[in-house]
């Protein structure tokens, strides 16, 4: 019969033993706009006229537990953005050429012949140049959308109960902008729409909880979570712009031998 001992360093060689996970996953997020704008007296309030986007995302994890401990690195993607509606306007400067009157001359002219005079009154004019500003207002319903390629790391710890698993993890996203992404913005008033380019990398922070149901070999799940972008996505004069994003990721999952 095997003696405690053995017994006990089989248990331990089991609890130290190193399980590798592999999980797809797609879910819903919505994002929000962590703006800052400058204090100039021309800057026109954007945040007054946007509001947050729904989009999609999934990806695929790998994870390795080790004891109770659980680490995770993988690849998403996912959209963030707003939608807009922006009433502004654009101040468009014209010259216009005058003519003016300044005064009257007066000839007089005498006819030796008649021994008269003739006294003609004759107008002197001028041109004069004036700028004047002609007003347009720029009615403009959109969505700005930015395509992400992310390497989420993750850092976590599992509680086991039964056949459920709940693990709280903390972490950063390295994200790569996707394709050509323009942002359109009314940042000044009377200056219309300009159109911006994201950062070609950005980084964040994620909290997120798995709820998971186990079985043999496998188990699905659900993955609520935040994300908020530590450098910004757009960066100009007038604004700095970030996203805070919430949602919720289901999948499976695959325990690998």
């Amino acid at each position: 019969e095997p003696s405690e001992m053995m017994l006990a360093g089989g248990n331990r060689e089991k609890e130290d033993k190193i399980n590798h996970e592999i999980q797809l996953y797609g879910g819903l997020l919505n994002s929000s706009s962590n703006l800052n704008l400058s204090n100039d007296s021309s800057t026109f309030p954007m945040n007054t006229s946007e509001s947050n986007l729904w989009s999609s995302s999934f990806g695929i994890m790998y994870r390795a537990k080790i004891k109770q401990f659980d680490l995770g690195a993988g690849l998403s993607w996912m959209k963030t953005g707003e939608k807009v509606n922006y009433s502004t306007d654009i101040a468009q400067y014209t010259d216009v050429d005058s003519v003016i009157f300044i005064a009257w001359q007066v000839d007089s002219i005498y006819n030796q012949n008649t021994q008269t005079w003739t006294v003609d009154s004759i107008p002197q004019f001028d041109t004069t140049t004036t700028t004047e500003i002609i007003t347009d207002t720029i009615l403009y319903n959109n969505i700005n959308k930015y395509t992400w390629i992310s390497i989420p790391l993750r850092f976590g710890y599992r509680f086991d109960i039964k056949k459920f698993s709940i693990i709280p993890r903390v972490g950063i996203d390295l994200s790569f902008v996707m394709g050509s992404n323009i942002g359109t913005y009314a940042e000044q008033y009377n200056q219309g729409l300009v159109q911006k380019s994201p950062s070609q990398f950005v980084l964040s922070y994620a909290l997120q909880l798995e709820i998971r149901r186990n079985f043999e070999r496998w188990h699905v799940f659900v993955n609520p979570y935040f994300r908020s972008n530590v450098t910004p996505v757009i960066s100009s004069a007038i604004q700095t712009r970030r996203y805070n994003s919430w949602g919720i990721n289901a999948g499976i999952g695959l325990k690998l031998k």
